[in-house]
């Protein structure tokens, strides 16, 4: 699903006229039993679309949110497939996740990021500012995301 996704974003960032009747008819063979799940299929699509760009950059936000495992070794094949073309880069964000195979991609960089305490009570301080929620109770909601975030 993610991959029909980013794939349809590819095909309509250059306008949906420029890409060939074959492409359309390989995407309505995919899509008219559901959602394509055939990742081959899938990436050759993206592959054949990638040679009209100059340069392409994928941002998947958020892998950690893909609750199959499956799944999140699919797009990271995936990702390791279309990294090969030269003109591809992509740009992942996930929280931690020691059991997935990040380390497949060529030329991966990770980089850690974790909020410290004092800017999550500010930003929690911040969205509570207007609320009509008495001020006992802004600083209970408070202490308890500030305790339980983690640094996330």
């Amino acid at each position: 699903m993610v991959v029909a996704n980013l794939l349809y974003q590819v095909l309509a960032s250059a306008g949906l006229s420029k890409w060939s009747v074959e492409v359309f008819q390989t995407l309505d063979r995919l899509f008219s039993n559901g959602v394509p799940t055939d990742i081959c299929v899938l990436s050759g699509l993206m592959f054949e679309c990638v040679h009209e760009y100059k340069s392409l950059v994928v941002v998947l936000d958020g892998l950690d949110e893909c609750d199959d495992l499956q799944t999140r070794n699919q797009l990271i094949r995936f990702l390791v497939a279309i990294r090969h073309e030269a003109k591809v880069k992509a740009f992942v964000t996930s929280r931690h996740l020691p059991t997935e195979p990040i380390s497949a991609l060529p030329n991966y960089m990770t980089m850690s990021i974790r909020a410290q305490e004092a800017d999550i009570r500010l930003y929690v301080r911040e969205k509570l500012r207007y609320t009509t929620i008495a001020q006992s109770v802004k600083e209970e909601i408070e202490s308890i995301l500030v305790s339980n975030a983690d640094g996330t």
